[in-house]
């Protein structure tokens, strides 16, 4: 999955997860925006690959809130 990755966000995602270094040293070396790479973990995410909430700027009341609509089944659903 990992490679599946284009190379900017395959960077970002390694930086962050694997070098477990913060979203703003890795703003400062790569001259990109937080928003950036944030965008860049989410793609991460979509195809599968593991994030670390906790080491992101979020909010133990946002992540739960996302944790129940993510189990949650789809608007308009039969389930």
């Amino acid at each position: 999955m990992l490679i599946s990755l284009p190379k900017t966000k395959y960077e970002t995602y390694v930086s962050f997860e694997f070098e477990k270094k913060e979203l703003n040293e890795i703003c400062l070396q790569r001259g990109l925006a937080k928003s950036t790479l944030y965008g860049h973990l989410e793609s991460a995410i979509l195809i599968g690959l593991p994030v670390s909430f906790n080491r992101l700027d979020v909010k133990p009341d946002d992540i739960s809130t996302v944790e129940k609509r993510i189990r949650q089944p789809p608007i308009n659903s039969s389930m």
